[in-house]
């Protein structure tokens, strides 16, 4: 059964967080689509920070909505039920329903079991750019014999602002749609990744890290 974790980590950030390779681009097309791309990747994940309000649906299986903020290798997504902090060191996963604090180390393939439903390689894919009213859309098809689970995604960009506007990604075979609202680009303040520990003190704590 899939969960909010899994939407957050597995499908909102994993679409989101569509590192561009400096790969060398075939056609005007693909070059075009790399350009923009990477102007809208570096305002989302870039070292002055964003945030965003989200929307996801995964055809006929999940809905949630929440905000996150990133920067760096920090972020903090906020939804109905679960809160996520992930620093250079840990992921908190809070469960205000169970009231729960499972702490993982970062790199740990533990802190989401769905992980390994969505493995791509951006060398596997070709790319193209087209216009649709206000917004381009770079599209993103597997390649034929790649292996990667993610067969197909698009991504919206507005024309004027290159802000990021919607996602659509297809993994094995469930469509999965990310509606992007109120970005804004650099984040002054980063105490919003420090983990209110205080807050949650009355919360049952778990620890998942690997202690060597």
């Amino acid at each position: 059964m899939l969960t909010r974790s899994f939407v957050k980590y597995n499908v909102f950030l994993v679409i989101l967080l569509l590192p561009f390779l400096s790969l060398k681009a075939q056609t005007p097309n693909e070059r075009q689509a790399r350009r923009i791309f990477n102007h809208t990747y570096d305002m989302v994940f870039g070292d002055k920070g964003s945030s965003l309000s989200y929307n996801v649906n995964i055809i006929r299986i999940y809905k949630t909505s929440g905000k996150i903020w990133m920067k760096g290798k920090k972020s903090v997504f906020e939804e109905e039920r679960y809160i996520g902090y992930t620093n250079e060191k840990y992921y908190y996963r809070v469960d205000q329903k169970k009231k729960t604090v499972e702490i993982f180390d970062v790199d740990s393939p533990d802190k989401d079991k769905y992980a390994s439903k969505v493995k791509f390689d951006l060398e596997e894919f070709v790319y193209h750019i087209a216009a649709e009213d206000d917004n381009y859309v770079i599209t993103l098809d597997l390649k034929k014999g790649a292996k990667g689970t993610v067969k197909h995604a698009k991504a919206y960009i507005n024309k004027k602002t290159r802000y990021p506007v919607k996602l659509r990604l297809k993994v094995l075979f469930f469509w999965i749609t990310v509606d992007i609202n109120n970005f804004h680009y650099g984040l002054t303040d980063e105490t919003v990744f420090d983990f209110p520990a205080n807050k949650f003190s009355s919360y049952k704590t778990e620890d998942k890290m690997v202690h060597k």
